[in-house]
């Protein structure tokens, strides 16, 4: 996932789901979530307890800024132990982590120029406290300069950074750019230890730095967050127990926080239903839903929330075909975005919403349905007008086939990620759309959609990106040269503005030129935006401040989680 997503300060249309409130199970705890998501399932808790949360996979290391190890498992697992600059919450704000920061500013525009003073109390497991050496450490590890061979996940921002310098006591870090980086809320969110991780090793020489790399994808025998790892079985449960060295103000009442990593969501269902698990995160279907529904009398409870992730249809302009304008604009007007929404959504997301912004989410600074005020036929489910946009391009139907100059529009292949229920569904409904206008699409499901997308192996395809508040990650998603951009399509006009927002510092302005970006690719009818994908949690069992965090991990505020109860030991604080 882009850095940005997990940082933006987005607005999600979250929705609560589950069983009616005052049924032989009691209350619905994720009834708050819609109005308070930072504060619904909320509690004071009591000391004790095992808390079970099932992942599909196990971290493939723990090194999560590695290209290795920036997967959700690895990140929603080492949450607990990483100290991070911000925290993204369920509503999508991104605010400072107040246990690790005692203040963050943006002290100059020219150069930028971005001041983090660490709390006092800030400290590794080991005592040492955490400071300027560990900032100085990422960036030189993921700026792609001062180490060329470590395999970063990403060097976005780090590469624009001139200097990170620290005071003499190491607990103030000013941090120089080169040039503007919008985004700079996402960086130093994943700190390691430098003194361990470089332990013997020379960190001002690239070797020293790719020796220390490496290191991070072993087991953590540290911790500078509310748990430390207690005990693993590689690909099987991972235990976390409390950190007696925590200096955050939320202190962590479970006795142990542990993850069991199942495999295929079927197993996860199973197991919440044996009670060997308490909660689950899931995509959902109509089927998982169904069932959780029938499982609210035994005490499940589950929350659906519209997440951080866009689905869309892309159109390859490479293709032959598609490479005409006017069939792209008439393959759009057919498509009927609300029968997609309606038969394959809303019957378990009520709350589900058209999306009609190829790079905002409705509620964040400068949003615009940039689709409706520019072209509005798009995704109206109106073949007669797209028969028009055909016609006058010289298009005929002839013997149910549509043709140009009685050459027939080739077979179109659409993809979309095999085992995904809701992606077929929309891909059968598009395939029998586009038939009212004699295109035939060929439905061609795949269990490695992000190669078949960076190989142009697709026609259409159905998949889903992050989207949020205006964010620099858009140019290299829609540039003519942008390495996400796997559509084929490119402007010099969207070019220049992408420039711009790559270094824009005010949200608004930044929004403002996206907006005008977004009219050029919507004119284009390339991308075609359609809903936020929804994203589920299931919980079962007496335990408080376990919410759904759409825009980023379950585990955000782990060391709040607990069985429900008073204890004096137990302040929690909202979000």
């Amino acid at each position: 996932m882009r850095r940005a997503a997990l940082v933006g300060l987005l607005v999600l249309a979250v929705a609560g789901c589950g069983a009616p409130g005052g049924d032989a199970a009691g209350p619905d705890p994720f009834g708050a979530c819609a109005a308070q998501p930072n504060a619904c399932n909320g509690g004071g808790r009591r000391p004790g307890g095992t808390f079970v949360v099932a992942l599909t996979q196990a971290p493939a290391g723990f090194n999560v800024v590695a290209t290795t190890g920036a997967v959700g498992p690895a990140y929603t697992v080492m949450n607990s132990l990483l100290p991070h600059a911000f925290s993204t919450r369920p509503d999508g704000s991104a605010v400072p982590d107040g246990d690790l920061l005692a203040s963050v500013s943006m002290t100059s525009n020219s150069p930028q120029t971005v001041v983090y003073q660490i709390a006092p109390g800030a400290v590794w497991s080991d005592g040492t406290p955490i400071g300027a050496a560990d900032f100085s450490y990422a960036w030189k590890t993921q700026n792609g300069r001062d180490c060329p061979a470590c395999p970063a996940a990403s060097s976005d921002g780090y590469d624009q950074i001139a200097s990170v310098a620290g005071s003499p006591d190491g607990r103030t870090v000013t941090v120089t750019f080169r040039q503007p980086y919008p985004d700079w809320r996402g960086l130093f969110n994943a700190l390691y230890p430098a003194h361990l991780e470089g332990a013997g090793l020379d960190l001002s020489t690239a070797d020293g730095l790719r020796a220390a790399f490496d290191r991070q994808e072993a087991q953590p025998t540290w911790s500078g967050g509310p748990y430390t790892i207690s005990a693993y079985q590689r690909d099987r449960q991972l235990d976390l127990v409390p950190n007696p060295r925590w200096y955050g103000a939320d202190k962590p009442t479970l006795a142990r926080l542990r993850y069991r990593f199942l495999g295929d969501q079927s197993r996860l269902l199973g197991a919440l239903q044996t009670g060997d698990v308490n909660a689950l995160t899931a995509q959902p279907s109509q089927d998982l839903v169904d069932v959780l529904h029938g499982l609210a009398g035994s005490g499940v409870r589950y929350e659906i929330a519209a997440g951080p992730v866009a689905e869309r249809l892309d159109l390859d302009v490479h293709s032959d075909a598609l490479a005409d304008p006017a069939l792209r604009r008439a393959i759009f007007t057919t498509i009927d975005v609300d029968e997609i929404l309606r038969q394959s959504v809303r019957g378990y997301f009520p709350g589900v919403r058209r999306a009609y912004s190829h790079n905002l989410s409705p509620g964040v600074i400068g949003y615009q349905d940039v689709v409706r005020q520019v072209a509005p036929q798009q995704g109206s489910g109106d073949p007669a007008a797209a028969g028009k946009i055909l016609a006058q391009a010289g298009y005929a139907v002839t013997g149910g086939r549509l043709a140009r100059d009685g050459v027939p529009v080739p077979v179109l292949r659409l993809r979309y990620t095999q085992g995904d229920d809701t992606r077929e569904q929309a891909a059968r409904l598009i395939q029998r759309q586009l038939a009212r206008i004699g295109v035939t699409v060929h439905l061609d499901p795949t269990g490695d959609l992000a190669t078949a997308l960076a190989g142009y192996d697709y026609d259409l395809a159905l998949f889903g990106w992050p989207v949020g508040a205006a964010s620099a990650a858009a140019r290299d998603l829609w540039s003519s040269a942008g390495t996400a951009n796997h559509t084929g399509w490119g402007d010099p006009d969207s070019d220049a503005l992408l420039k711009q927002v790559a270094q824009e510092l005010d949200p608004q302005r930044m929004a403002d030129e996206l907006n005008q970006q977004d009219g050029i690719l919507t004119q284009a009818a390339v991308v075609l935006p359609l809903y936020q994908r929804p994203v589920l949690l299931a919980l079962s069992g007496d335990y408080v401040n376990v919410r759904a965090n759409a825009p980023a991990y379950l585990s955000y505020n782990a060391q709040q989680w607990g069985l429900a109860g008073p204890s004096p030991l137990a302040s929690v604080t909202p979000g």
